[in-house]
């Protein structure tokens, strides 16, 4: 892999830039330097901003816009789906050198329900939104590239000298590295939902409960944390990547706030005519890493009724929305154990073959709500929590992602994270809450789900006990 863009390059650029199709956007893709997504991120500063870095595969940060859709109201998902199939039809994609370069694709997201992010400190989010970015960068671990995404009125002699400008602010960039300091936050710094509102909350669900309203509802929470000092969301970011393994780092930059995390569950993985997806519910503290006491903690798990019944809701909503888009959908019998850090949940993998004409985008609305995220019944529990939650959740808990020219795409549900809007960022977190839970506990749950972002954040180890309930220790989801 070259070290530097050279000459061949900018040439290839420049007729790219001359002598495309006047009436559509014209992408060129060609090798680049390797670097780090976050450092892309950070000295590439343009409206908007992405990154996606996924648990093996390529990983993508982007900048600047190329095209953009915002979403609004309850027919958001067929919105983004028709504007998609045009915007990639009239699109036209060069590449430079013998290597293959990723597809051109749209990045973007939705909010768990509609208006949910329609007040602060979501109103730069809305009912959902995607970007064909201006410039992406996809790096592996044995390649790199480069994507420039120009409308028809960027293009032309005139335009050169802009664009290799930008091309050579990205080498430098590309070129540094992403510190992770963080200026130290205090408890006095955090404020919690008190432990009383979350009783009286989760008083008010055990009667729904006990009713048979509902199977299950998952109760989200949010911390507030103040902003001490110049925190950057690429060194928040350059934070996950110690803390959390084997998640999905992203970020979605707006003008004044970046919506982040790094999530363990992924919605669905789509390429050619198979689809994947991981059903993820029933948690519990999985503290240290000696392989007895993992051994321990996942039989534990594993003998949860509690937690068994809760995976099993997952597993089956995901098999009944999926079978209607497949040829084939199979999965085993029974679920096992995977560990992100200080938690452990059940895991069952989904797989589908898919039928010729299935489309991906009504598949995310077929799956979304998933039981983890808002409960059983799905949309009565969805209608329930958007009346009854303390806040709204905004991004959180939604689907986030991407989708490709080809119709590929990759999409995860947006938990363990946060909302950075100076002069506050906001931690959020949920517990899945079925009769027989313990409402002290879950809150202990959700201080525990908190704490990879809070330690991003730069919350103090010893202030986090303010996250969780007294005497409690272990939980389960």
């Amino acid at each position: 892999m070259k070290s530097a863009i050279d000459g061949d390059t900018y040439a290839f650029l420049a007729a790219c830039i001359d002598n495309g199709p006047s009436e559509q956007i014209v992408v060129a893709a060609f090798p680049a330097p390797k670097g780090l997504p976050e450092a892309f991120l950070d000295g590439v500063l343009m409206s908007r901003g992405t990154l996606w870095v996924p648990h093996g595969g390529y990983s993508f940060a982007a900048a600047g816009v190329a095209a953009q859709i915002d979403l609004a109201g309850p027919n958001r998902f067929q919105q983004l789906q028709a504007w998609r199939r045009t915007l990639f039809a009239n699109m036209q994609l060069y590449g430079h050198g013998d290597q293959i370069a990723p597809q051109p694709r749209v990045f973007g997201g939705f909010a768990f329900s509609v208006g949910s992010a329609s007040v602060k400190p979501w109103s730069e989010y809305g009912d959902g939104c995607f970007v064909l970015p201006r410039w992406t960068y996809a790096v592996r671990e044995d390649d790199a590239f480069l994507l420039l995404a120009l409308k028809p009125r960027e293009r032309g002699p005139g335009a050169r000298a802009f664009v290799f400008k930008e091309l050579d602010a990205i080498q430098v960039a590309l070129s540094g590295g992403v510190t992770m300091w963080v200026p130290p936050i205090s408890t006095s710094n955090v404020r919690q939902l008190e432990i009383g509102a979350w009783l009286e909350l989760l008083g008010r669900v055990r009667d729904r409960l006990a009713a048979h309203e509902f199977e299950k509802l998952v109760v989200a929470r949010r911390s507030e944390v103040d902003i001490v000092g110049a925190l950057k969301d690429v060194n928040v970011l350059a934070r996950l990547r110690r803390e959390v393994q084997e998640c999905t780092r992203f970020a979605f930059r707006r003008d004044n706030s970046t919506f982040l995390g790094a999530t363990p569950e992924i919605l669905l993985n789509k390429r050619g005519s198979t689809v994947e997806m991981d059903a993820l519910a029933g948690t519990i503290r999985a503290q240290g890493t000696d392989r007895p006491r993992m051994s321990l903690t996942s039989e534990t798990l594993l003998a949860s009724a509690k937690d068994l019944r809760e995976h099993a809701f997952v597993v089956h909503h995901i098999v009944d929305r999926l079978q209607p888009f497949c040829l084939t959908v199979t999965h085993p019998p029974e679920p096992t154990t995977r560990k992100f850090r200080n938690i452990m949940h059940l895991h069952t993998p989904i797989a589908g073959t898919l039928h010729p004409t299935s489309d991906v985008v009504d598949i995310v609305a077929a799956l979304h709500p998933t039981p983890a995220m808002g409960g059983v019944p799905l949309q009565p529990a969805a209608a329930w929590l958007a009346a009854n939650e303390p806040v709204a959740r905004g991004w959180y808990s939604a689907p986030i992602g991407w989708i490709d020219r080809l119709g590929d795409a990759s999409f995860a549900v947006a938990i363990r994270c946060g909302l950075i809007a100076h002069p506050s960022a906001y931690v959020y977190a949920g517990a899945g809450v079925v009769l027989e839970s313990d409402p002290v506990a879950e809150y202990s749950e959700t201080g525990l789900k908190q704490m990879p972002m809070m330690l991003a954040l730069g919350v103090e180890s010893a202030s986090l006990r303010s996250t969780m309930a007294p005497n409690s220790s272990t939980e389960s989801d």
